[in-house]
């Protein structure tokens, strides 16, 4: 999910903000992994219901909502795009060894 958040964003940087440079920042934890995209593109007004609210980042969040995770965009005209998602980390469950059945 993380992977395809960046994607996006680092698109959206490049096709529509005309951003000269973007910085990744990937961040684990016990509890979660962070991604920060950051660009210093043209920004838009977050209010916006135009083409700038489109559909990539719609799909941001919507992929993010399906591993229980979250975003925040913040953006603001002349002044680039922050975008920051993160995902909880499931533990891993216990299994236990399996036991060896003796037949006779």
């Amino acid at each position: 999910a993380l992977f395809r958040v960046l994607q996006e964003a680092t698109v959206n940087a490049v096709v529509h903000s005309q951003a000269r440079e973007v910085w990744v920042s990937l961040r684990g934890a016990a509890a979660e992994v962070r991604l920060q995209v950051v660009d210093s593109g043209v920004g838009f007004d977050e209010q916006s219901t135009g083409p700038a609210a489109g559909v990539g980042l719609v799909a941001i969040r919507e992929r993010l909502m399906l591993v229980n995770g979250g975003c925040e965009i913040v953006s603001r005209p002349g002044e680039g795009t922050c975008v920051e998602a993160w995902v909880p980390v499931r533990r891993a469950q216990r299994v236990d060894p399996i036991v060896a059945l003796r037949y006779e």
